[in-house]
């Protein structure tokens, strides 16, 4: 039998955290898929409702299934999505780090990263993203599955429909994951110098994961209430209208009329808990995951 050659396995390297970052995300999201249920139901509420209560109503009428409802589009979108992320983010630090005299990525490299990593994959998986959040905020089944969604909105709404709330959508996801991609970079260089602990070991990645997410979505959440109400909006938009501020100042003015500026921060709770647990989970997953294999993450 004959070795690989170093550079054939450089080849094959580059590819492992593609496939890391959808093992580490998929059984994430579809664990916690209630919090996007309940998120989205919360921000479409016409009055205040508790979580907790809410919860127990869509049990109560929908069952536990109502729970998950978008479950299969959040899945298919979070296989791609994060794929994408993870993986074109690694080969973005990795080269960064190569052209480094010093070896280390910058506090603008790693903005870079996060940023044009997210704006990749978030374009790609927008229109799973659409369908996901008509499928959560109904009480009955609009669409037969994914695919069902994805043709049904296309064919009544057109293109712009698969793509509503992108521009929401980009202002939320790409400062968030470039924000996210620095603290985590910078949190686990601080973890790892006062726990004594080498960067790669666990107890540092997820505690950075866990930090990186609070701050990142505390920043970024008002784009994800704009973005829900958008998405919600089921009438033909020609897709050459997205780049209009008409309907996005129309949107934002309804969401201040409805409840002030607070009302960009309903439904925050539930956002940060998700992805605070997501993040710790996910970045020490796809980093231990990326290590088995290829012995190096790139981060």
């Amino acid at each position: 039998m004959t070795e690989n050659s170093p550079s054939q396995n450089h080849k094959k390297g580059r590819w492992v955290p593609f496939l890391s970052g959808a093992s580490a995300s998929v059984p994430l999201q579809f664990m916690l898929q209630p919090f996007d249920v309940l998120k989205t139901r919360v921000i479409n509420s016409k009055e205040p409702i508790r979580a907790t209560d809410l919860a127990l109503r869509i049990y109560r009428n929908e069952s536990i299934t109502g729970l998950y409802r978008g479950g299969s589009a959040a899945v298919v979108r979070v296989a791609l999505g994060s794929s994408a992320f993870f993986g074109t983010q690694s080969l973005i630090l990795g080269y960064l780090r190569d052209q480094s005299p010093t070896g280390q990525v910058s506090m603008g490299g790693a903005l870079c990263a996060g940023a044009c990593a997210r704006l990749f994959g978030g374009t790609l998986v927008h229109p799973l993203s659409v369908v996901k959040t008509r499928m959560e905020a109904s009480s009955v089944r609009q669409y037969r599955g994914v695919v069902d969604g994805l043709m049904k909105v296309g064919r009544l709404e057109g293109l712009g429909g698969l793509y509503a709330g992108y521009w929401p959508t980009v202002a939320r996801d790409v400062p968030y994951a470039a924000l996210q991609t620095l603290f985590y970079t910078r949190a686990k260089i601080a973890i790892s110098a006062l726990t004594h602990k080498e960067p790669d070991h666990w107890y540092v990645q997820a505690p950075a994961g866990l930090v990186a997410a609070s701050l990142a979505v505390t920043i970024t959440y008002p784009f994800d209430v704009i973005r829900t109400h958008m998405q919600m909006n089921q009438t033909f938009i020609k897709f050459t209208d997205l780049a209009l501020s008409g309907r996005l100042r129309q949107t934002v003015k309804s969401i201040i009329q409805k409840g002030g500026p607070t009302e960009f921060y309903r439904g925050f709770t539930l956002r940060i808990a998700k992805k605070c647990v997501a993040s710790a989970l996910a970045w020490t997953i796809f980093e231990q995951i990326t290590q088995f294999f290829s012995g190096s993450t790139n981060l």
